[in-house]
């Protein structure tokens, strides 16, 4: 029964708190909110447009789902939610938040005193366009933040995130939601190379701070690592003879051959937004190097489709003990565009670089 008090309202058809309209649409984002009239729901929903409003059907005597613009109400931007006096017509924007795909009425601001571009009117309502130009797609910061952590914490891909915004959006008829699928991988590919280049200390100028660590890197860094000149001094007189090799900087490798991708259909534009500055090497440079690396016959004639310039490498070794060469060739690793990975990393354990190994442990 508690359940179902939440289906209708005592107060519907009655008469509003401002004495100006009926009792009619309910609000199920906010706690406890009390059903008013359009207009109060649009006045008390100015700082928070998404949230979708339960209008009173009075034929049918039921609640159903509208968006805020169906109301009469379209977001300004530019001025905090307030009222512009040169406003620009209003678009119809696909939106989607943290509870579901909204179709909403944004409208740009068109003073002349201040009029930046729609990109950074957008932003600045913590809205994330989905394009550069002729957007008419954008997500919250919240959701995007939302699908970082979900992402992170249980591997939730970004089609299930999304497949589970489009029921919260209409559990009936979910295909006739508009799906943003292909912006929202795009988005959220940017979104993330943005907050590593925050996090990273890139947008403050950290490299001026910093100058004996690599330019525009986006490595998280050891803290307990020996860094002379910055958090250690090798040539202290006061350190003991036997703790001197706390001043010692170590690197080790570490190869994973589980860590398998086989050959697939990849979008040709879903490229690396880091350029060589994280973990792994440009992919140009490292193609470079590999064409450099001498290889079996067997391995060539595999791969001068993709690597013109191939090395043929002497006969393989006989040694029984070798069998690093031995194994390039094995039909394991068939059909494989990585047959594992490589890791550099210090004594604690922090990840200095990566690289993908090609046909074994070459």
């Amino acid at each position: 029964n508690l359940m179902l008090e939440f289906e209708s309202d005592p107060l519907i058809g009655t008469l509003c708190a401002c004495n100006r309209g009926l009792v009619s649409t309910q609000c199920n984002d906010c706690t406890a909110y009390l059903a008013t009239c359009n207009d109060c729901f649009i006045k008390n929903h100015l700082q928070s447009p998404f949230h979708w409003a339960e209008v009173w059907d009075f034929e049918k005597n039921f609640f159903q789902r509208h968006d805020i613009s169906s109301l009469g109400h379209v977001i300004q931007l530019g001025h905090h939610g307030g009222p512009c006096e040169q406003p620009a017509n209003p678009l119809l924007f696909t939106i989607v938040h943290g509870n579901g795909v909204h179709a909403t009425k944004v409208a740009f601001c068109g003073c002349k005193e201040q009029l930046p571009d729609k990109i950074k009117q957008l932003m600045r309502s913590h809205l994330f366009p989905a394009t550069a130009k002729g957007t008419r797609t954008a997500f919250t910061f919240n959701v995007l933040k939302e699908f970082s952590l979900h992402n992170l914490e249980s591997k939730k891909a970004a089609y299930d995130f999304l497949g589970a915004l489009l029921r919260l959006t209409d559990n009936c008829f979910t295909a006739e939601v508009p799906n943003p699928y292909a912006n929202f991988l795009r988005v959220v590919h940017v979104w993330n190379y943005l907050t590593l280049l925050k996090r990273c200390g890139q947008m403050h100028g950290i490299d001026e701070l910093l100058p004996h660590r690599p330019a525009g890197n986006l490595l998280v860094w050891c803290p307990a690592c020996p860094e002379p000149g910055f958090n250690s001094d090798p040539n202290c007189p006061t350190t003991p003879h036997h703790l001197r090799h706390c001043n010692q900087t170590q690197r080790t490798l570490d190869g994973n051959f589980q860590c398998n991708q086989y050959n697939k259909n990849t979008d040709p534009d879903d490229v690396s937004l880091c350029g060589g500055r994280a973990y792994f090497p440009e992919d140009q440079e490292y193609t470079e190097y590999l064409d450099t690396i001498p290889v079996s016959t067997e391995v060539k004639s595999r791969i001068q489709s993709t690597h013109e310039n191939v090395v043929q490498s002497p006969q393989k070794s006989t040694c029984n003990y070798l069998k690093v060469v031995n194994k390039q060739d094995q039909k394991k690793f068939k059909n494989m565009a990585k047959t594992g990975t490589v890791n550099g990393q210090c004594s604690h354990v922090f990840i200095l670089s990566c690289v993908d190994m090609q046909y074994g442990e070459r």
